[in-house]
């Protein structure tokens, strides 16, 4: 549906937003809700279907799954639609220039071509064939024992502490991509040269699964471990990022007063930054800091994600499927949402910047950036819930098994 109303759903104009916004919405609701019934019909699958001891083999499924998904979904789709990607191209096989380039064609025809490759890998499990040992019960059944779970004090405490786990890191990696793409730097080469990271995340995470998956090696601890690690290196992140960014504006004013020697700017090195709508190439070394970054923060992710992973498919009853599964997971992305979302609310306070016409060319002051800042006072709001939850993870790192059954009595 969305590849063939891409013009009437997105729009056309590309500085104002001139689609079907309700139509949209509807589009990603029916999407959202489709996949989220998905995620807990393969959950439950894997739940049943693996054996409790194997159940390793279903946490690395599971994070390859979430490492291509982003990819064919948002990466590949960048650089394959990517007007400089294609300009390389045409350049590279000599096409003249009456070839034109048209992003809402190869937008739907990748749309189209995703849709079928869905379509048909789900369609051929209906073709899988396996015996289920466990015994059937009604939906009603599955609700009653589901809301019994979400009542459970220890799985309060889990929700919560996964809730809040991401404040420290999350919003500070993420926001960081943002800001050098402000500064200047290009998606598309972006999206290119961290494509590499993913068959490096394929080829290490079976090791790192094999190794946290085990029940003795304590997957929760593994998982609070790294969260402290993380957001450390996060605060770090931010200001090899806000130093990155000061680099890049220095650059384009420099840029900017070679090309316009009429233009009078007044820089402040002390408390102003700025940057310029203009055509503007990074230099090299900025996009290989930015691979070691991304690098740095995947393998952080994977191991977060793995140990998570592993303790919910440790401590999930496969009497309800992967309603519990996916209480977790559903918890555990409610933090990058709620996160990102006031991370990026507070900084719009917290930045100042001023806009001045030279000529045609359009200058941007920032007076005050407020990215570090909240940076850093997210970093000492996770720590400090980090440090307070301590116990309480290790605590439930040591309870056995049927202490998460809500039919346990303490």
């Amino acid at each position: 549906m969305l590849a063939y109303s891409l013009n009437s759903t997105m729009g056309t104009d590309d500085s104002a937003y001139n689609g079907n916004f309700y139509l949209l919405m509807s589009m990603f609701v029916l999407i959202i809700t489709m996949s989220s019934t998905l995620d807990v019909n393969v959950d439950g699958w894997s739940l049943t279907m693996i054996p409790h001891e194997k159940l390793k083999i279903a946490a690395i499924c599971n994070y390859i799954g979430t490492a291509i998904g982003p990819f064919l979904s948002l990466e590949l789709l960048i650089i394959i639609t990517s007007k400089t990607f294609h300009d390389h191209i045409k350049e590279y096989i000599n096409l003249d220039e009456n070839t034109q380039y048209h992003l809402p064609i190869l937008l739907k025809y990748y749309l189209l071509i995703l849709s079928a490759c869905i379509f048909i890998f789900t369609t051929c499990l209906i073709f899988k064939k396996s015996d289920n040992t466990h015994k059937k019960i009604s939906i009603r059944t599955v609700y009653v024992e589901f809301f019994n779970l979400i009542k459970h004090k220890p799985v309060i405490k889990y929700v919560l502490i996964l809730i809040t786990s991401k404040i420290g890191y999350i919003a500070t990696e993420h926001v960081a991509y943002l800001r050098l793409i402000q500064c200047g730097l290009d998606m598309d080469i972006n999206a290119l040269i961290t494509t590499p990271i993913l068959l490096l995340k394929l080829i290490i995470s079976p090791f790192v699964n094999w190794y946290v998956a085990k029940p003795e090696s304590k997957p929760l601890q593994i998982f609070y471990k790294t969260v402290i690690f993380r957001t450390f290196a996060a605060l770090i992140i931010a200001y090899i990022v806000q130093y990155m960014c000061y680099e890049l504006i220095q650059l384009k004013n420099e840029i900017l007063i070679m090309d316009y020697q009429n233009v009078t700017l007044l820089y402040s090195q002390d408390n102003v930054n700025s940057f310029n709508h203009i055509e503007f190439k990074p230099p090299v070394y900025t996009y290989i800091a930015i691979f070691v970054i991304t690098l740095i923060i995947s393998i952080f992710e994977m191991f977060t994600f793995l140990p998570f992973i592993s303790f919910n498919l440790q401590i999930s009853d496969p009497y309800i499927g992967g309603s519990s599964m996916t209480l977790f997971y559903m918890s555990y992305n409610i933090a990058n949402t709620l996160t990102i979302s006031l991370a990026m609310y507070i900084m719009s306070f917290a930045t100042r910047h001023v806009e001045l016409n030279f000529e045609k060319i359009k200058h941007v002051y920032i007076l005050r950036d407020g990215y570090l800042a909240v940076s850093f006072l997210l970093f000492c709001f996770g720590l400090i819930i980090m440090l307070i939850v301590r116990r309480t993870i290790s605590d439930m790192s040591k309870y056995p098994l049927k202490y998460w059954n809500p039919k346990f009595n303490k």
